[in-house]
Protein backbone atom coordinates (compact mmCIF):
# COMPACT_ATOMS: atom_id res chain seq x y z
CA UNK A 1 0.00 0.00 0.00
CA UNK A 2 0.99 3.22 0.27
CA UNK A 3 3.90 4.03 2.42
CA UNK A 4 4.18 7.03 5.04
CA UNK A 5 5.86 9.20 2.30
CA UNK A 6 3.25 9.16 -0.19
CA UNK A 7 5.56 6.42 -2.45
CA UNK A 8 4.36 3.73 -4.59
CA UNK A 9 6.33 0.33 -4.34
CA UNK A 10 5.48 -1.06 -8.40
CA UNK A 11 7.15 -4.09 -7.78
CA UNK A 12 4.87 -4.95 -4.78
CA UNK A 13 2.03 -3.07 -5.95
CA UNK A 14 1.62 -5.35 -9.61
CA UNK A 15 2.29 -8.79 -7.58
CA UNK A 16 -1.04 -8.28 -5.54
CA UNK A 17 -2.52 -6.90 -7.97
CA UNK A 18 -1.89 -10.34 -10.70
CA UNK A 19 -3.19 -12.13 -7.91
CA UNK A 20 -6.07 -10.28 -7.03
CA UNK A 21 -7.00 -10.39 -10.65
CA UNK A 22 -6.41 -14.07 -11.03
CA UNK A 23 -8.53 -14.85 -7.90
CA UNK A 24 -11.48 -13.10 -9.72
CA UNK A 25 -11.21 -14.45 -13.29
CA UNK A 26 -9.64 -11.69 -14.49
CA UNK A 27 -7.14 -11.77 -17.52
CA UNK A 28 -6.74 -8.10 -18.90
CA UNK A 29 -6.30 -5.41 -16.95
CA UNK A 30 -3.90 -2.10 -16.62
CA UNK A 31 -3.57 0.13 -13.65
CA UNK A 32 -1.89 4.29 -14.10
CA UNK A 33 -0.95 5.67 -10.73
CA UNK A 34 -0.01 9.54 -9.85
CA UNK A 35 1.14 10.49 -6.09
CA UNK A 36 3.00 13.85 -5.15
CA UNK A 37 3.83 15.32 -2.12
CA UNK A 38 4.15 19.55 -2.65
CA UNK A 39 4.60 22.49 -0.21
CA UNK A 40 5.23 25.84 -1.33
CA UNK A 41 5.55 29.50 0.38
CA UNK A 42 4.71 33.48 -0.13
CA UNK A 43 5.77 36.28 2.22
CA UNK A 44 5.04 39.86 2.14
CA UNK A 45 7.21 42.36 3.91
CA UNK A 46 9.09 39.51 6.14
CA UNK A 47 5.77 38.09 7.20
CA UNK A 48 4.05 34.61 6.02
CA UNK A 49 1.50 35.13 3.30
CA UNK A 50 0.89 31.58 1.97
CA UNK A 51 1.75 28.28 3.45
CA UNK A 52 0.36 25.25 1.39
CA UNK A 53 1.16 21.76 1.79
CA UNK A 54 -0.54 19.25 -0.19
CA UNK A 55 -0.21 14.96 -0.62
CA UNK A 56 -2.23 14.27 -3.86
CA UNK A 57 -3.11 10.66 -5.21
CA UNK A 58 -5.15 9.27 -8.48
CA UNK A 59 -4.82 5.71 -9.16
CA UNK A 60 -7.18 4.47 -12.14
CA UNK A 61 -7.87 0.84 -13.20
CA UNK A 62 -8.94 -1.13 -16.46
CA UNK A 63 -10.30 -4.07 -16.94
CA UNK A 64 -11.30 -6.25 -20.15
CA UNK A 65 -14.24 -8.71 -19.84
CA UNK A 66 -14.54 -11.86 -22.04
CA UNK A 67 -15.82 -9.85 -24.65
CA UNK A 68 -13.25 -7.43 -25.07
CA UNK A 69 -15.34 -4.67 -23.59
CA UNK A 70 -13.68 -2.35 -20.67
CA UNK A 71 -14.39 -1.41 -17.13
CA UNK A 72 -12.35 2.16 -15.56
CA UNK A 73 -12.79 2.54 -12.11
CA UNK A 74 -10.26 4.63 -9.71
CA UNK A 75 -9.42 4.56 -6.18
CA UNK A 76 -7.65 5.81 -3.22
CA UNK A 77 -6.88 2.86 -1.82
CA UNK A 78 -4.33 0.96 -2.12
CA UNK A 79 -4.96 -2.11 0.26
CA UNK A 80 -5.58 -5.60 -1.20
CA UNK A 81 -9.40 -4.74 -0.11
CA UNK A 82 -9.23 -1.62 -1.68
CA UNK A 83 -7.41 -2.92 -4.80
CA UNK A 84 -9.87 -6.29 -5.27
CA UNK A 85 -13.04 -3.52 -4.57
CA UNK A 86 -11.54 -1.41 -7.73
CA UNK A 87 -11.00 -4.31 -10.21
CA UNK A 88 -14.64 -6.26 -9.18
CA UNK A 89 -15.93 -2.68 -10.04
CA UNK A 90 -14.29 -2.34 -13.29
CA UNK A 91 -15.17 -5.77 -14.48
CA UNK A 92 -18.73 -5.20 -13.68
CA UNK A 93 -18.45 -1.90 -15.95
CA UNK A 94 -17.12 -3.64 -18.20
CA UNK A 95 -20.51 -5.02 -19.29
CA UNK A 96 -21.04 -1.24 -20.62
CA UNK A 97 -17.89 -0.91 -22.79
CA UNK A 98 -18.59 0.97 -26.02
CA UNK A 99 -17.82 -2.06 -28.57
CA UNK A 100 -16.63 0.51 -31.37
CA UNK A 101 -13.66 1.99 -29.04
CA UNK A 102 -11.91 -0.60 -27.39
CA UNK A 103 -8.63 0.40 -26.17
CA UNK A 104 -5.35 -1.62 -26.72
CA UNK A 105 -2.45 -1.58 -24.89
CA UNK A 106 0.71 0.18 -26.39
CA UNK A 107 3.61 -2.09 -27.41
CA UNK A 108 5.85 0.91 -25.74
CA UNK A 109 3.98 -0.26 -22.71
CA UNK A 110 7.22 -2.86 -22.36
CA UNK A 111 9.70 -1.52 -24.52
CA UNK A 112 13.23 -0.38 -22.85
CA UNK A 113 13.58 2.98 -22.00
CA UNK A 114 16.79 4.84 -21.33
CA UNK A 115 18.60 6.01 -18.42
CA UNK A 116 17.86 9.20 -17.23
CA UNK A 117 20.28 11.53 -14.79
CA UNK A 118 17.58 12.80 -12.55
CA UNK A 119 19.06 12.67 -9.18
CA UNK A 120 16.33 13.01 -6.34
CA UNK A 121 17.35 15.74 -3.82
CA UNK A 122 15.92 16.12 -0.17
CA UNK A 123 13.47 18.37 0.55
CA UNK A 124 13.89 21.06 3.49
CA UNK A 125 10.26 21.46 4.19
CA UNK A 126 7.99 24.89 4.70
CA UNK A 127 9.64 26.12 7.96
CA UNK A 128 12.95 26.29 5.99
CA UNK A 129 10.95 27.28 3.03
CA UNK A 130 9.89 30.10 4.54
CA UNK A 131 13.10 31.15 6.33
CA UNK A 132 14.91 31.20 2.84
CA UNK A 133 12.15 33.38 1.25
CA UNK A 134 11.95 36.01 3.69
CA UNK A 135 15.66 36.35 3.71
CA UNK A 136 15.01 36.54 -0.43
CA UNK A 137 13.03 39.36 0.21
CA UNK A 138 14.66 41.33 2.90
CA UNK A 139 17.99 40.90 0.47
CA UNK A 140 16.20 41.97 -3.07
CA UNK A 141 14.08 45.28 -0.50
CA UNK A 142 17.52 46.28 0.20
CA UNK A 143 19.93 46.33 -3.11
CA UNK A 144 17.72 49.62 -4.46
CA UNK A 145 15.91 52.41 -2.64
CA UNK A 146 13.19 52.03 -5.51
CA UNK A 147 12.49 48.66 -4.95
CA UNK A 148 9.63 48.97 -2.09
CA UNK A 149 7.59 45.77 -2.21
CA UNK A 150 8.26 42.60 -3.87
CA UNK A 151 4.18 42.15 -4.43
CA UNK A 152 4.77 38.04 -6.37
CA UNK A 153 6.68 35.47 -5.00
CA UNK A 154 7.35 32.34 -4.29
CA UNK A 155 9.23 29.29 -3.37
CA UNK A 156 7.73 25.42 -3.93
CA UNK A 157 9.41 21.85 -3.72
CA UNK A 158 7.71 18.35 -4.75
CA UNK A 159 8.10 15.13 -5.03
CA UNK A 160 6.19 13.20 -7.24
CA UNK A 161 5.90 9.75 -8.48
CA UNK A 162 3.91 8.27 -11.59
CA UNK A 163 3.44 4.44 -13.25
CA UNK A 164 1.82 2.03 -15.18
CA UNK A 165 1.59 -1.53 -14.79
CA UNK A 166 -0.29 -4.27 -16.99
CA UNK A 167 -1.58 -7.76 -17.00
CA UNK A 168 1.17 -8.49 -20.20
CA UNK A 169 4.37 -7.33 -17.64
CA UNK A 170 4.77 -3.61 -18.19
CA UNK A 171 6.27 -1.77 -15.06
CA UNK A 172 6.76 1.98 -15.82
CA UNK A 173 7.89 4.07 -12.85
CA UNK A 174 8.79 7.42 -12.66
CA UNK A 175 10.49 9.55 -9.40
CA UNK A 176 11.06 12.83 -9.48
CA UNK A 177 12.18 15.87 -7.42
CA UNK A 178 11.75 19.74 -8.37
CA UNK A 179 11.32 22.94 -6.71
CA UNK A 180 11.10 26.68 -8.27
CA UNK A 181 11.74 30.15 -6.86
CA UNK A 182 10.17 33.39 -8.32
CA UNK A 183 10.74 36.77 -7.58
CA UNK A 184 9.26 40.07 -8.90
CA UNK A 185 9.84 43.25 -7.52
CA UNK A 186 8.28 46.70 -7.74
CA UNK A 187 10.37 49.74 -8.26
CA UNK A 188 8.38 53.06 -7.55
CA UNK A 189 9.92 56.68 -7.30
CA UNK A 190 7.74 59.87 -7.25
CA UNK A 191 7.06 61.43 -10.64
CA UNK A 192 8.31 58.12 -12.60
CA UNK A 193 5.61 55.26 -13.36
CA UNK A 194 6.00 52.46 -11.41
CA UNK A 195 8.05 49.64 -13.08
CA UNK A 196 8.30 45.60 -12.01
CA UNK A 197 10.88 43.27 -12.82
CA UNK A 198 11.46 39.51 -12.03
CA UNK A 199 13.07 36.25 -12.40
CA UNK A 200 12.53 32.53 -12.18
CA UNK A 201 14.87 29.18 -11.07
CA UNK A 202 14.29 26.03 -11.55
CA UNK A 203 16.07 22.73 -9.93
CA UNK A 204 16.09 19.70 -9.01
CA UNK A 205 16.00 20.29 -5.13
CA UNK A 206 15.26 23.65 -2.90
CA UNK A 207 18.40 23.42 -1.77
CA UNK A 208 20.60 23.58 -4.89
CA UNK A 209 18.06 26.66 -6.30
CA UNK A 210 20.18 29.78 -7.25
CA UNK A 211 18.82 32.14 -4.92
CA UNK A 212 21.36 35.22 -5.11
CA UNK A 213 21.27 35.31 -9.04
CA UNK A 214 17.15 35.26 -8.74
CA UNK A 215 17.58 38.43 -6.99
CA UNK A 216 20.70 40.04 -8.80
CA UNK A 217 18.38 39.67 -11.91
CA UNK A 218 14.89 40.81 -10.53
CA UNK A 219 17.07 43.94 -9.17
CA UNK A 220 18.19 44.31 -12.31
CA UNK A 221 15.17 43.82 -14.20
CA UNK A 222 13.22 46.11 -12.27
CA UNK A 223 15.73 49.09 -12.14
CA UNK A 224 16.50 48.58 -16.07
CA UNK A 225 13.44 49.36 -16.84
CA UNK A 226 12.75 52.49 -14.33
CA UNK A 227 15.55 54.17 -15.64
CA UNK A 228 15.12 53.02 -18.86
CA UNK A 229 14.05 56.42 -21.33
CA UNK A 230 14.33 55.14 -24.90
CA UNK A 231 10.56 54.30 -25.93
CA UNK A 232 11.96 53.34 -29.45
CA UNK A 233 13.43 50.38 -28.34
CA UNK A 234 12.58 46.84 -29.79
CA UNK A 235 11.09 44.43 -27.20
CA UNK A 236 11.08 40.28 -27.40
CA UNK A 237 8.03 39.09 -27.07
CA UNK A 238 4.33 40.88 -27.82
CA UNK A 239 1.43 40.99 -24.67
CA UNK A 240 -1.05 41.93 -26.48
CA UNK A 241 -5.05 40.30 -26.39
CA UNK A 242 -4.44 40.74 -30.44
CA UNK A 243 -1.36 38.78 -29.90
CA UNK A 244 -2.32 35.36 -30.83
CA UNK A 245 -4.05 36.23 -33.52
CA UNK A 246 -1.34 38.51 -34.91
CA UNK A 247 0.94 34.99 -34.50
CA UNK A 248 -1.35 33.56 -36.95
CA UNK A 249 -1.25 35.92 -39.31
CA UNK A 250 2.32 36.15 -39.93
CA UNK A 251 2.63 32.59 -39.97
CA UNK A 252 0.06 32.44 -42.62
CA UNK A 253 2.68 34.94 -44.57
CA UNK A 254 5.30 31.85 -44.61
CA UNK A 255 7.74 34.04 -42.44
CA UNK A 256 9.67 32.90 -39.64
CA UNK A 257 8.30 34.87 -36.77
CA UNK A 258 10.09 36.83 -34.48
CA UNK A 259 8.03 40.11 -33.32
CA UNK A 260 9.49 43.11 -32.38
CA UNK A 261 7.33 46.35 -31.56
CA UNK A 262 8.11 49.76 -30.50
CA UNK A 263 7.29 51.35 -27.87
CA UNK A 264 6.83 54.64 -29.46
CA UNK A 265 4.17 53.13 -32.19
CA UNK A 266 1.85 50.75 -30.38
CA UNK A 267 -1.56 51.98 -30.01
CA UNK A 268 -4.59 50.91 -28.22
CA UNK A 269 -6.27 49.12 -30.71
CA UNK A 270 -3.23 47.16 -31.82
CA UNK A 271 0.32 47.43 -33.76
CA UNK A 272 1.35 50.03 -36.45
CA UNK A 273 3.48 47.12 -38.05
CA UNK A 274 5.09 43.89 -36.96
CA UNK A 275 9.04 42.88 -37.32
CA UNK A 276 9.06 39.35 -38.75
CA UNK A 277 12.22 38.06 -38.99
CA UNK A 278 13.89 41.02 -41.03
CA UNK A 279 10.68 42.78 -42.82
CA UNK A 280 8.13 44.91 -41.18
CA UNK A 281 4.70 43.85 -42.08
CA UNK A 282 1.45 45.84 -41.86
CA UNK A 283 -0.90 43.70 -40.06
CA UNK A 284 -4.59 43.14 -40.61
CA UNK A 285 -6.82 45.87 -38.56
Amino acid sequence: MMSSNNSLNATDLRDRLQTLASREGIRRWDLGAACSDDCSVQVDRGEAKQLKASQRSSITVRVWNSDGLVGITSTTDLSDSGLEQALVGAHTASRFGNPEDIPEFSPLATAPLPELDRPLQPRQGILPLLDTLRDAEADLLGRHPAIQTVPYNGLAESLSQSLYLNSEGALRQMERTQASLYLYARAEETGRKPRSGGAVRLGLGSSELDVQGCISEAVDRAVSHRLSTDRNRELPGVLHPRGLSLTAWCLQQHVQCAFGARWGELEPAGFDWIRCGGSLLQPPR
